[in-house]
């Protein structure tokens, strides 16, 4: 399932991710995969929102690295690109 979410998200963030402007949305992508480490450091073995239960392919800390390298950042940026071109069509309107 983690692995269809990554495809999932990658596709998306090919087909509606403003790739030429990325650098503007670098800092935030960055943020988000720092504090999602931070998290992970200080919870790691006492305040756990979920546990992840063990696949075939990807134990648990892979998962969470999944998360936090790929998949958090992606949709921080394909958020981010959807909301500034949707701000940019509405003052054009107005």
């Amino acid at each position: 399932m983690h692995l269809l979410f990554v495809i999932l998200v990658l596709y998306l963030s090919f087909k509606k991710g403003d790739w030429k402007n990325w650098e503007t949305y670098y800092p935030t992508m960055l943020y988000i995969s720092l504090a999602s480490f931070l998290y992970e450091y200080i919870s790691h073995s006492n305040f756990h929102l979920w546990e992840l239960k063990e696949m075939h392919i990807l134990n648990p800390m892979n998962v969470h690295f999944v998360h936090n390298l790929i998949i958090n950042p992606l949709i921080a940026f394909v958020f981010l690109s959807l909301i500034l071109i949707n701000q940019k069509n509405k003052s054009s309107i107005f």
